[in-house]
């Protein structure tokens, strides 16, 4: 009786050991993708805020280029009038936006 139920014990034994083989292998390989899926997110993300800091400093620097051509237009009309001229006119047409 024993001789033939321990060749099918056998094979269910395998049979249950190939399952869970299989069964950790797609759990290891799940675990992998997601691993993966979430690095390249990441790197994702830290593309995209590079890339908003670099247009941000993009930004600032045209500000800052438009400020100085600004004074510098300023104290070349400034340098053209006449001595008081700038102060008449500040007290004159001068106004808070």
């Amino acid at each position: 009786m024993f001789a033939t139920l321990l060749p099918r014990l056998q094979s269910w034994a395998l049979t249950a050991l190939a399952v869970v083989a299989v069964l950790v292998g797609a759990y290891a390989y799940g675990g992998y993708r997601a691993r993966k899926s979430q690095e390249l997110k990441d790197e994702n993300e830290r593309l995209r805020k590079d890339l908003a800091v670099e247009r941000g400093n993009v930004a600032a620097r045209d500000i800052a280029v438009e400020s100085m051509n600004a004074r510098r237009d300023a104290e070349v009309e400034i340098s053209h009038m006449a001595p008081g001229e700038a102060q008449r006119q500040l007290r004159e047409e001068w106004a808070r936006d």
